[in-house]
């Protein structure tokens, strides 16, 4: 969208006016006390800003548009943000306009809950974005939603690819296609893959169930990590986005260039002692330098394990003074 304009009201609707302005081409404004700059500014950006935004009660929201509505019928895309940018609401000109498209996209961006209101047709409001946050379910490429959410809201199948079993009753107009119907079933709407997949015309969901153990010297710095983690991911076509969580020794904890991945990769590093990742039963790349240097034969393997509680995918991977290994959770996906 090329205009969007923001109102907000509270000390906390600024901070998140100013969070959404890092990420968004938008122009937002503050609400003074007096209701009157409030139809002041809707009256003034309606029509000509492509989307409203709105962070504040949805009651204030409804308000604002209802005068210039009558006067100018259905113009801009309008959305509600609470506060505490939990949820986005789109309110107005939501399939047809672009507002749902828009909410899931904020929404994404703030890790809210899009409330999509729409109904499709028999299948009790369900929404592709809300159940895929439900399930824990990264969205790859938020712009595709829309297109989802319009073949429901008209009664037409969505065909969705899991290779993840899916539990519980199918809704209404979803077709589940199997790993056995795969090459011969029509090209899905959404694929549901851990792995790197590239569809021009699917909606990619992602599911975070990788724990990445990482073992490191102490002078590895944070590009250098940065790096090598580029190429074991390339290596092993590894989507970053299915990464849960990152694991090590504890002796780590201090070193920057860890965190500073966990960081980048906007997931938790868990870390830990000597005596744990000893406990860890299996069998693991044995390395007597490092067990003479650390206390324990194998930090990325064993910490990987002991964090995911599943089983090695991706045995020990060397990178000049870096090492990584991947190990998978065990996920329910539920609908």
């Amino acid at each position: 969208m090329k205009e969007i304009r923001a109102l907000y009201f509270s000390q906390d609707g600024e901070e998140l006016a100013a969070k959404l302005k890092e990420h968004f081409s938008i122009r937002c404004d503050r609400c003074q006390e007096h209701k009157h700059m409030l139809y002041t500014w809707t009256d003034k950006h309606y029509g000509k800003a492509d989307a409203l935004v709105y962070i504040g009660p949805i009651a204030t929201g409804v308000k604002a548009i209802s005068n210039v509505m009558k006067k100018r019928g259905s113009k801009s895309c309008v959305i509600v943000i609470d506060d505490m940018g939990k949820f986005v609401i789109p309110i107005l000109n939501g399939s047809d306009g672009g507002a749902n498209e828009l909410a899931n996209t904020i929404a994404h961006y703030l890790e809210a809950t899009p409330v999509i209101t729409h109904h499709a047709g028999g299948q009790q409001g369900f929404s592709i974005d809300t159940w895929a946050k439900k399930q824990h379910l990264s969205i790859s490429n938020p712009e595709l939603s829309r297109f989802i959410s319009s073949k429901l809201a008209e009664r037409k199948e969505i065909y969705i690819y899991s290779d993840y079993p899916i539990n519980g009753a199918i809704p209404k107009y979803i077709r589940l296609i199997t790993p056995e119907e795969k090459e011969d079933a029509p090209h899905p709407d959404v694929v549901i893959s851990s792995d790197a997949v590239d569809y021009e015309r699917t909606l990619v969901l992602v599911p975070k169930v990788y724990v990445l153990g990482v073992g490191a010297k102490k002078e590895a710095t944070s590009q250098a990590i940065s790096i090598a983690f580029s190429a074991f991911c390339r290596k092993h076509k590894l989507n970053p986005t299915a990464i849960h969580s990152i694991a090590s020794s504890d002796l780590t904890s201090g070193e920057r260039g860890i965190w500073d991945l966990s960081g980048k990769l906007m997931v938790p590093l868990k870390t830990y002692s000597i005596d744990e990742l000893n406990s860890v039963a299996g069998t693991f790349h044995s390395s007597k330098l490092v067990k003479q240097q650390t206390g324990t034969d194998n930090i990325c393997e064993r910490s990987a394990v002991l964090a995911s509680k599943g089983e090695l995918v991706i045995e020990k991977t060397i990178y000049e003074g870096i090492a990584f290994a991947l190990a998978k959770k065990n996920i329910q996906i539920c609908w």
